[in-house]
């Protein structure tokens, strides 16, 4: 008959390596056992992607970015991109801009999903402009943009509104305000100002050129800001804009400041000439406006 005899010593010391030894043991096992069916059912299982979320974590981005582009060698053509794309982000943030171009450069895109695609761009916009390049900057951001995070759709429309501004291009610069506008309203008066320094030609041919409502919304509010002559006119050329744009975000409160804005004409002149679009895109506010005079 077998005796278990009590282990001697430093009992706690022993169990300790016991159970380690088991725990490896373990491992080695389920990894020899499991290693066809991981390489088919989950394809990162042997790959340090946990390191490199766990660096990530840690604010340690060149750590993780090399993780990231381990993890990528270990995996099949089609499955690379998403990881190189993540390392990309890792050397941008470490401030590595030769290691996060040369990644970017060396990822075939073709593999790649719209969001990763739409981030691979984001890197390299990024790299674009800390070399000054605007234009590519703006080049780069042009694709579709929904369904995007909210997070990463601010971050491209940051980058788009410095680069249109530093490439001069007023209208593009207004338009990515008008777009922030509709996230968020911080940004009222200087959408505003913007807009009512454009010349009224501006506002017509823009007005014209534009799909977005948005845009064709506060495009034609500063029109009739700037060319309503009367108090009467104004009144009435507001309420037909509020009917054609009910849900515009300029109806919380940027309406409201035109509707009380100083009269375009003094009160002591008794003839006026005015100058009305007929044949351009915002031909069918002149009717409204002479009504109103």
């Amino acid at each position: 008959m077998r005796q278990f005899i009590p282990l001697q010593g430093n009992s706690e010391h022993g169990l300790r390596h016991f159970f380690i030894l088991m725990a490896l043991l373990t491992s080695i096992l389920g990894s020899t056992l499991g290693h066809a069916k991981s390489k088919t059912d989950d394809p990162l299982a042997n790959t340090p992607v946990a390191q490199a979320q766990r660096f990530e974590k840690q604010k340690n981005y060149q750590q993780a970015m090399d993780m990231y582009l381990l993890t990528a060698k270990m995996l099949t053509p089609d499955r690379r991109g998403k990881w190189r794309t993540k390392a990309a982000e890792m050397a941008l943030r470490a401030g590595k801009m030769v290691q996060a171009n040369k990644i970017v450069e060396g990822t075939n895109q073709n593999h790649l999903k719209p969001p990763s695609q739409a981030r691979l761009r984001l890197v390299a916009a990024h790299i674009a402009r800390s070399n000054r390049d605007y234009e590519k900057t703006i080049q780069l951001l042009d694709f579709p943009r929904a369904g995007l995070p909210q997070g990463m759709n601010k971050e491209i429309l940051s980058l788009l509104g410095e680069a249109q501004q530093k490439t001069g291009n007023k209208q593009a610069h207004t338009a990515i305000l008008i777009e922030h506008y509709d996230q968020s309203n911080e940004n009222s008066d200087r959408l505003w100002n913007e807009l009512m320094a454009f010349e009224v030609q501006d506002l017509s041919r823009w007005f014209g050129e534009t799909n977005s409502r948005l845009e064709k919304g506060w495009v034609e509010l500063a029109y009739i800001a700037k060319t309503t002559p009367s108090k009467e006119a104004l009144n009435d050329t507001l309420q037909k804009w509020q009917q054609i744009y009910p849900k515009h975000p300029a109806n919380r409160e940027r309406l409201e400041a035109v509707r009380s804005q100083q009269k375009i004409v003094p009160g002591a002149l008794n003839q006026i000439a005015i100058l009305l679009p007929t044949t351009d895109p915002m031909s069918h506010l002149a009717d409204v406006i002479v009504d109103g005079i």
